[in-house]
């Protein structure tokens, strides 16, 4: 066996162990994430499982990297007790930038990337949400307000206001005099997918995907008065604070602080990686660690696609303080803010790639303006054997056009998509993960961690993949190569009837 694929079964989270067999005899182990924060799970549950699978590829007890991809407590919770086990040796991490460090190399940061939303207007309305000026509705407050709605007063006011945003939209035939650029159609599906996000976490109830939303934006359309000027001012007070309310807690620096805590009691090398815009960096394994710029023993390298330093200075005013750098690569600032910023890594070995992306948006592929993605980072998401979906097989519109215009259905074969999420999840996988499988020209094998909703995969049950070993609701994806007898899946619980 060279190559050895794990993902762990953590519900809606993520923890990948990659492990790769050089031609000395060593094994050189990464590992990607280690979230967990679903009921019943202990926080050392990735911990627990890293022995036998470690023990599965051949001996040693150390991880020679470890990426936290992002702040959230779904990927970042489980890294602490791994960190903490003396059993284990880690010789660096990789976490998201990290805030305050003096000074942004802005001559460095040039290609403005495309809006996710009209930033300058939003950061504006949130200051006067928190400050509860004139009266409008704080961001503090909106749990609670949503949380008493009991007869859904707020909340359909608040999906009319989206009907209505979503109705604005330019389709073709469309002749709209507001501005287009603001309203694009990815950024209002991640918006979307970002209060989703909130409602997991503090709210009682679920927010519609776009495809449930059409109906009541054709309704908006043909309306006399048409979209817009529907709108309550409480109803925009509401979203501005719903949107907010997610900038506050996609920021929250608990996990990390807790991570880098760990790692500096250990002296663990902790590092901050990041891309100039546009220029994918290959870190070859030096013997020792993957290193910028050096030649790869056996060809074994890993090539850093995002976060870009551009993205880390757009989302420079919500940055958390947390002090973690010893050194840092020129212009480079220290803490991201959202799933956006996640860490886009391919892994290639023996012809072979593998693809970890934790949360990536994909957003800083192309730039404000641009029709396409840019073609030096496509280039390196291919070949990708080994394809982790983003967000939990969530809305992530960005990720799956990459993938497309990358050509990722044709580059390889065998071809693996791996979903991790909760089970029976209500949100996911999501019609966007749908679309783009039907979108594909090739046939990839789905592999999930957990059982999904069979509604939600009707359309592409023929392609998750048989059950290998024990079957059940839950399981970890195991798959191994062998560069003489290729690709196997050597484990997967979950069936769709």
């Amino acid at each position: 066996m060279d190559i050895r694929v794990d993902m762990f079964e953590v519900q809606l989270g993520l923890s990948m162990l990659l492990q790769f067999r050089l031609s000395s005899g060593g094994i050189v182990r990464v590992l990607a994430d280690a979230g967990i924060k679903a009921k019943g799970y202990p926080v050392d549950h990735v911990r627990r499982k890293l022995p036998s699978a470690f023990a599965a590829m051949g001996p040693g007890m150390t991880l020679d990297l470890v990426v936290g991809t992002h702040y959230d407590a779904d990927h970042l919770d489980g890294l602490v007790p791994i960190i903490n086990d003396p059993a284990l040796t880690l010789r660096e991490i990789w976490l998201p930038p990290v805030a305050a460090t003096p000074g942004l190399d802005d001559e460095d940061l040039a290609p403005d990337l495309e809006p996710d939303l009209d930033e300058d207007a939003l950061e504006s309305d949130e200051e006067d949400l928190l400050e509860e000026e004139d009266g409008l509705v704080s961001a503090d407050l909106l749990v609670g307000r949503f949380q008493r709605d009991a007869e859904g007063v707020y909340y359909d006011r608040l999906m009319r206001h989206y009907a209505d945003r979503l109705a604005a939209i330019p389709r073709p035939g469309d002749h709209a005099s507001f501005d287009a650029e603001r309203f694009q159609l990815e950024d209002f599906e991640e918006e979307l997918s970002l209060l989703q996000e909130l409602a997991d976490d503090d709210l009682d109830f679920d927010i519609p995907e776009l495809a449930d939303l059409e109906g009541m934006a054709r309704q908006s359309r043909t309306e006399a008065d048409g979209p817009f000027l529907g709108w309550t001012q409480e109803a925009l007070q509401l979203s501005l604070a719903a949107r907010a309310t997610v900038a506050k807690t996609a920021i929250g620096a608990t996990s990390l602080r807790n991570v880098v805590n760990a790692a500096s009691a250990r002296g663990i090398p902790l590092h901050c990686r990041t891309i100039a815009f546009g220029v994918p960096d290959k870190y070859g394994w030096d013997g020792s660690a993957f290193t910028l710029g050096a030649t790869a023993i056996d060809g074994l390298e890993l090539t850093l696609l995002g976060p870009s330093r551009t993205l880390v200075t757009k989302h420079r005013k919500l940055l958390p303080s947390v002090m973690y750098l010893t050194t840092t690569r020129p212009g480079t600032p220290a803490i991201t803010a959202s799933n956006q910023l996640s860490y886009t890594l391919r892994f290639a070995y023996q012809g072979q790639g593998v693809f970890v992306c934790g949360d990536a948006g994909c957003v800083d592929f192309k730039s404000r303006g641009s029709t396409s993605y840019v073609t030096a980072l496509l280039n390196e998401c291919v070949p990708s054997h080994v394809l982790q979906i983003a967000h939990h097989v969530g809305n992530n519109a960005h990720f799956y056009r990459v993938m497309l215009d990358a050509g990722w259905d044709t580059a390889q074969s065998p071809a693996y998509v791996l979903a991790s999420h909760a089970t029976l999840d209500v949100h996911r996988p999501s019609t966007h993960f749908g679309t783009f499988i039907s979108a594909l020209s090739s046939t990839p094998e789905i592999l999930f961690t957990s059982k999904p909703d069979p509604t939600k995969v009707s359309g592409y049950a023929h392609l998750i993949g048989a059950v290998r070993g024990p079957g059940g609701q839950t399981g970890n994806v195991v798959l191994e190569y062998d560069a003489v007898t290729g690709w196997d899946v050597v484990s997967h619980a979950v069936s769709v009837p």
